[in-house]
């Protein structure tokens, strides 16, 4: 699980690093310089903070479901072992 999470955070990461001069480009010619470094900035930040906030919702829920499934895989390894 923890591979497959941290495979989609690196692919999210590197597309924004990889679309970030583009947009930025794309801004810069509509406007100016400053004012597309700043909108990628703050846009960033913003979507960070509501991605984020929106997790928030699913973390208890997820410690429960990997505790169970942690406490299922040690009952069926201590079955194995008295076996």
């Amino acid at each position: 699980m923890r591979s497959t999470a941290q495979a989609v955070e690196y692919f999210i990461e590197n597309s924004g690093a990889a679309l970030a001069p583009i947009i930025a480009g794309a801004i810069a010619l509509a406007t100016t310089k400053q004012n597309a470094i700043l909108t990628i900035c703050v846009s960033t930040w913003v979507l960070c903070f509501f991605l984020y906030l929106g997790a928030l919702f699913f973390v208890d829920g997820d410690i429960k479901n990997l505790r169970d499934q942690m406490a299922a895989r040690a009952k069926l390894e201590k079955a194995k072992q008295t076996a």
